[in-house]
């Protein structure tokens, strides 16, 4: 049996090449690349195919800086910095892999030769300094170089034999040691860091500055001098020691302390400086100014300006029986015054010098001085003037003359005495001056009131021989002295020692603040009083508190208080507060009085809530309203109803969970409000309610609850059994409860009749819109009884008057009443379910109609039925447009127009006729609304429908001239298929709510039945029960004619 085996080939990975590249050399450099060769490597030792050589640059850190791979033996690397040093190296690549590196080779970068320099030449007399731009490139610079070449003026090399150079690693450099106002040449340029020298840049020249003058000028002389000036004067310098040019001289003036006044220069050997202070001290100094600058030596002078001579001062002079004052105005100027001087002179009764055989001559560095020892009441000469401080007299004064005052009084006032003191005045007296000893005549009294300290307090003059000195403190001891004045002075004081005593405080205390603590308490704060109304030595304070009800509390504080807390105040009350100081004399009047109120609190619980529901066509609401509280404690800010449905064995503890008012909803109303509505409520369940008021601090206690079951919707509509009269202005209704709907709040008895419309207002009519106004409208006359009783009565009914009666049921709510079935037209027999009655001109009883009677009334009918048969044929000569056919041929049905068929016409009017009402007098639409169920024939023209029972709709008119003469009075507009009647004001209307009733009643009606043979059995019974024979014969009348039906019913 032989043996298998399988063969599989494998491939062994290559060796990478096992040498380097050798012979790595330098080929070439710049400043930005390399060029390097290399041998190649032994073909035997890549061990596979050449890739290629990879060839590298790497910096000083070991990073590659270039890389270049290549096929041949040689590379150029670019991209370098120049003058850096690198590391190359190279290596074989082969398919198997990379050679080793070759042996580093370090390379550096050259540089470039940098360009010749630009520089900027200063000069002097000794030195020339140079200041190279900086050059930048790709070089580094070692240093800058100039060559100096002296030049003579021929323009050749001068004394100086060859150039000198000078170099600098700074962008300056200074050649020092140079001729003056010598010319010279300077060449630069620039050496790298590999000593490569730049090009020279071009020849630049230069000469450097002569010397100042060796010698300052002559002879410094001073020629002028005035207070604001100084001429001086000098001679020139020799000219050679000038080293130059003259260019002028230069004149400096300083203060002492070196600061600079003014200079000037000159060409001229003298200058005259303005603008100087007068009696300053300066110091001038003049240098010669050449080609070569300022000589360093100069003329120096220390001199002083003038002063001018002040004019002559003015005087004011007073005068004393022994002495002559005199006040100078100080003279300003260009000077400094050193005294200001009086010459007096005594004259006598001639005015020529008298007894002073001399002139005194008084002076004084200030701008006053006295005379001392003059002779009393004489006559003196003044003159006056002022010198200076470098003893210039001044101009002399005009001669003022004066005259000395007499002796003063040479006693003071006698039996000076006290009259009467309070606590801020003093009332004194004196007797007078003998008037032989005044020495003049008398002018005053001085008095002077003074503490016994010496401070002064007040001074008064007056000429009476009393005092009264106010404004004082009390409590306080005074000095107070009296002098008399007279032509000659005042004499010597005479002094008394009084005090002042204690009174009550002259003014209330003012209140500063005051502000509630709680709804208990206040705080109040007062100002202190000063001492000048104090009177007297503070004791305390009387604060006086006043509640509404006059109660009068007073509290007292002491002295070093200025507030109060008052507590236990009623809880959000106003109080008149007032305060009052004490002092140890007595108590003094209230201050003004402040009102404050204490906080509020939270309020008393809320009573008399009461539970009123409220119905609408889809819920019952609940009517919530209480007595606003009387104890408010603050101003209420809302009213929150708590409400919840309970179940019939909830109600036993709902007062177990009148705490527990998460079991509640809640609604919230404004502070205003006594009442609320809760709407969306199910009928017939039983409620609890419970209220609580609130104010800004809080909520209070809740109400006790109160529990009520909602009613419902609407009660359902009465039937009237009779109707009858208990005398000829009273009748008495009858009617059945209707066992459908909820509880009604009462019932509501209407009798209703008709009343001739003014003549004058038919014409008008007439005049204004073309139109005839009907004779008559319908009013009616209602009474309201309880919802516990089915027979009332209306009174004030007229006698003779025809009436027809009806009751609806109405249920109370916050708006006022609403009436069920709610769209009953109270305004037209035609649509309730009437009994129709005639009182009696007889006496409550005699109801019994006689023959004349009887006669009297079947003629009136018969009149009227020939009246309204003419007006209706009349009427029927107007042709009427209707959709191009004559009107149906006659028939004998009944019509009738049911509540759902009215409805929708209705509903369709007012919706063409865009919202607006439509309003008809009560007369028109009675009549209107008759030839909606009379015999089509008796309406000409106007199209109907029926459906079911012949059911029939109003007419519809197409155009104004297709109205019957019975509407046209009342037609103003007309909308689509319906016809928009203006009221002329002769519709009823009804106060309140009442008229918003009236007009959804007549939204849905009773079928109204024309023909008695038409009406049911039940009705009829209904009818010919309540009506008196004579109206049960004009109604069977009518069922042989139904037009004399109509018109005995209208």
């Amino acid at each position: 049996m032989g043996s298998a085996y399988a063969e599989n080939n494998v491939t062994t990975n290559r060796a990478a090449p096992s040498a380097a590249p050798c012979s790595f050399t330098l080929d070439n450099s710049s400043t930005i690349s390399v060029g390097l060769s290399w041998s190649p490597v032994d073909p035997y030792k890549l061990n596979g195919r050449l890739v290629q050589y990879i060839v590298k640059a790497l910096n000083l850190n070991g990073s590659i800086v270039a890389i270049v791979g290549t096929k041949s033996t040689s590379a150029t690397l670019t991209g370098l910095i120049f003058a850096t040093v690198y590391n190359m190296s190279v290596a074989a690549e082969s398919t198997g892999g990379n050679s080793s590196l070759a042996k580093y080779l370090q390379v550096t970068t050259s540089q470039d030769v940098p360009t010749a320099p630009t520089f900027i030449v200063v000069s002097s007399t000794t030195a020339i300094s140079v200041t190279f731009t900086k050059l930048t490139g790709r070089f580094f610079i070692s240093k800058y170089c100039c060559s100096f070449s002296r030049m003579d003026v021929s323009g050749i090399p001068g004394s100086q034999k060859g150039a000198i150079t000078k170099c600098s690693q700074n962008v300056s450099l200074i050649l020092h040691n140079v001729e003056e106002d010598a010319t010279y040449n300077l060449e630069a340029y620039a050496n790298n860091t590999e000593n490569g020298i730049g090009p020279v840049s071009a020849k630049q020249g230069v000469t450097t500055k002569p010397a100042a003058p060796s010698a300052a000028p002559g002879h410094l002389t001073l020629f002028s001098r005035t207070a604001t000036s100084l001429g001086l004067g000098w001679t020139a310098v020799d000219p050679y020691k000038l080293n130059g040019r003259l260019l002028g001289y230069y004149v400096v003036c300083n203060y002492q302390n070196g600061s600079r006044v003014t200079s000037v220069s000159t060409i001229n050997l003298q200058e005259v400086l303005t603008g100087l202070t007068f009696a300053t001290e300066y110091d001038i100094s003049v240098a010669a100014e050449s080609t070569g600058g300022l000589s360093s030596s100069k003329a120096y002078w220390r001199i002083s300006t003038t002063q001018n001579a002040p004019p002559a001062p003015v005087i004011t002079v007073s005068t004393t029986a022994t002495s002559i004052s005199v006040s100078f105005t100080k003279l300003t100027g260009l000077f400094h015054i050193d005294r200001y001087c009086c010459v007096f002179t005594r004259l006598d009764v001639s005015g020529i010098p008298g007894s002073g055989a001399a002139n005194i001559t008084t002076c004084s560095a200030t701008t006053s001085l006295t005379l001392n020892a003059t002779e009393e009441d004489a006559t003196y000469n003044l003159d006056a003037f002022a010198n200076t401080t470098e003893n210039n007299l001044g101009s002399i004064s005009t001669r003022t003359g004066l005259k000395t005052k007499p002796s003063v009084p040479s006693i003071a006032p006698g039996n000076f005495a006290l009259n009467s003191r309070t606590a801020t005045s003093i009332h004194l007296s004196w007797t007078a001056v003998d008037p032989y000893k005044l020495n003049g005549r008398l002018l005053a009294y001085h008095c002077k009131c003074e503490l016994e300290n010496g401070r002064f307090v007040d001074a008064l003059t007056t000429n009476e021989t009393q005092v009264l000195i106010s404004g004082l403190t009390f409590d306080t001891t005074y000095l107070i002295s009296v002098a008399a004045e007279s032509t000659g002075g005042v004499s010597h004081y005479i002094i008394r020692q009084v005090s002042t005593i204690q009174d009550a405080p002259s003014i209330g205390t003012t209140v500063t603040n005051s502000f509630y603590l709680s709804s208990t308490s206040l705080q109040l704060a007062w100002r202190q009083l000063a001492q000048q109304d104090l009177n007297g030595v503070l004791v305390r304070y009387d604060i006086m508190i006043v509640s509404p009800a006059n109660y009068t509390q007073v509290f007292n504080v002491t002295s070093n208080e200025t507030s109060l807390t008052i507590t236990q105040l009623e809880i959000y009350t106003v109080y008149n507060m007032s305060v009052r100081a004490v002092t140890e004399a007595a108590p003094g009047p209230f201050g003004s009085q402040v009102q404050q109120r204490t906080d509020e609190s939270t309020p008393a619980a809320v009573t008399n809530v009461s539970v009123v529901f409220e119905a609408n066509t889809t819920s019952i609401a609940a009517n919530i309203s209480w007595t606003p509280l009387r104890d408010t404690r603050g101003i209420i800010t809302s009213y929150t109803i708590l409400y919840a449905q309970l179940d019939s064995t909830q109600e036993d503890q709902a007062n177990a969970n009148l705490t527990k008012r998460s079991h509640y909803n809640n609604i919230t109303v404004s502070g205003n409000q006594s009442n609320a509505l809760i709407h969306s409520l199910v009928e017939k369940k039983r409620y609890g309610f419970l209220l609580v008021a609130s104010t800004r601090i809080g909520a209070g206690p809740a109400s006790k609850p109160v529990f009520s079951q909602g009613t419902a919707l609407y009660p359902g509509q009465p039937e009237l059994i009779d109707a009858k009269f208990v005398d000829q202005h009273t009748a008495e209704l009858t009617w059945k409860p209707s066992s459908t709907g909820g509880e009604p709040s009462g019932f509501r008895m209407f009798a209703f009749y008709e009343e001739v419309v003014d003549e004058q207002l038919q014409q008008k009519s007439r005049r204004r819109r073309r139109r005839n106004v009907p004779e008559k409208t319908v009013l009616n006359i209602s009474e309201d009884v309880g919802s516990d009783v089915s027979t009332g009565r209306i009174h004030n009914l007229t006698a003779g008057q025809p009436y027809a009666f009806e009751v609806i049921a109405f249920i109370r709510y916050s708006g006022g009443i609403r009436m069920s079935p709610g769209n009953v037209d109270l305004s037209d027999f035609r649509n309730v379910t009437t009994i129709s009655l005639e009182p009696d001109d007889e006496e409550p009883g005699h109801g019994v109609t006689t023959g004349a009677d009887f006669m009297i009334a079947f003629i009136v009918v018969i009149l009227l039925s020939i009246l309204l048969i003419c007006i209706r044929k009349r009427t029927g000569k107007v042709k009427r447009k209707t959709k191009g056919h004559e009107s149906p041929p006659p028939t004998t049905p009944t019509f009738l127009m049911n509540e759902q068929s009215e409805t929708a016409l209705i509903d369709k009017c007012e919706q063409e006729a865009d919202d607006d009402k439509i309003l008809v007098n009560t007369e028109a639409y009675r009549e209107w609304k008759a030839s909606c169920y009379e015999d089509p024939s008796q309406t000409g023209d106007a199209r109907y429908e029926t459906t079911g029972m012949v059911e029939t709709r109003e007419p519809l008119y197409a155009d104004v001239s297709d109205i019957p003469p019975s509407h046209s009075g009342t037609v103003m507009e007309k909308k689509g298929a319906c016809e928009v009647a203006e009221d002329d004001g002769m519709h009823e209307e009804m106060p309140g709510d009442e008229s918003n009733e009236v007009t959804e009643l007549m939204e849905k009606m009773t079928p109204l039945y024309i023909n008695v043979s038409a009406t049911p059995s039940s009705q009829r019974r209904s009818i010919n029960t309540a009506t008196s024979s004579s109206q049960r014969r004009s109604i069977n009348t009518a069922g042989e004619d139904h037009d004399t039906v109509a018109d005995s019913v209208m």
